[in-house]
């Protein structure tokens, strides 16, 4: 196919490729290692969040005034954007 004097280049050159190629994928799987150890070991994750909610006696009352119960529901989202 390739005469002799090229045969060595040509694997040489697709050997150094594969390396490289393979090398980019290396490097990104180190680096998100080690972003995730360090958001381990950095970052506190929270498990329960006990939250204490108080409001004032008007704030859902019926026709007598009489306070009624209010359903308060708090959610996680995964970007600290408000919504």
């Amino acid at each position: 196919m390739f005469p002799i004097r090229f045969k060595r280049p040509a694997l040489l050159c697709m050997a150094m490729l594969t390396v490289v190629l393979s090398g980019c994928g290396l490097i990104q799987k180190v680096v998100d290692e080690s972003k995730s150890v360090a958001s381990a070991v950095f970052y506190k994750q929270i498990k329960i969040l006990h939250l204490d909610f108080f409001s004032r006696s008007a704030l859902n009352t019926d026709a007598e005034d009489t306070p009624l119960s209010t359903m308060v529901a708090c959610l996680a989202t995964e970007n600290p954007r408000r919504f």
